[in-house]
């Protein structure tokens, strides 16, 4: 039969002795019929299936200054002999952040809309191969004007594109008597080769 202990007061189980001793609870199941407080500074669970009821989970709980005073905090897996990987909040950046490989993280997009990303929220975007922009258009919302601080380069085509209403659509064949290979076809002219400086010249002379 159950064995039940009544106490008007606190009860206190120490070791004076040895203060590094452990107490060991050795039963089934151990219930806690009100709150859990933990305290000291690590807390390990070392079973296999952790069930947890709330649903929040509050990181950096009792925080004093403004914002995460500590730098980061967030969620890491351990991986063994592989590096490890995290999902965390960066403070210096005031962005949510991810890594694969535990020393590079990126930015998690941040904004608004159900599934929403946006380029908008890293400041230094790198693609990891081609850019399809998937019959979309390339532009600046607020200058009328895109600029490219580099050289771009226009792969030839053998088909020469159709006409679109409103554009001049610029393209790049073999170079022929412009001398340039780069082309323009809008609704008034179709495949006309762009002339070169040195073309230009001699076209200047024979007029």
């Amino acid at each position: 039969m159950a064995v039940v202990k009544n106490l008007n007061t606190d009860l206190t189980i120490s070791n004076k002795v040895n203060p590094t001793a452990n107490i060991v609870l050795a039963t089934h199941t151990l219930y806690v019929q009100g709150n859990l407080v933990v305290g000291g500074n690590a807390s390990t669970v070392s079973k296999t299936d952790l069930a947890i009821t709330d649903n929040t989970i509050i990181l950096n709980k009792g925080e004093t200054g403004a914002g995460v005073t500590l730098g980061s905090a967030g969620i890491q897996v351990d991986r063994g002999v592989s590096a490890n990987v995290s999902v965390l909040w960066n403070e210096a950046y005031d962005r949510w952040q991810i890594t694969n490989d535990g020393t590079t993280f990126g930015n998690i997009s941040s904004s608004s809309g159900a599934g929403a990303s946006a380029l908008i929220d890293d400041p230094a975007p790198t693609l990891g191969g081609n850019l399809n922009t998937l019959a979309r258009s390339i532009y600046s919302s607020n200058v009328a004007v895109v600029s490219f601080d580099d050289n771009v380069a226009i792969k030839n085509t053998t088909i020469a594109p159709s006409a679109i209403a409103g554009y001049n659509v610029i393209y790049a064949q073999s170079p022929n008597g412009g001398g340039s290979g780069l082309y323009v076809t809008n609704t008034t002219n179709s495949n006309r080769e762009l002339a070169s400086a040195r073309k230009a010249i001699v076209y200047s002379l024979v007029l």
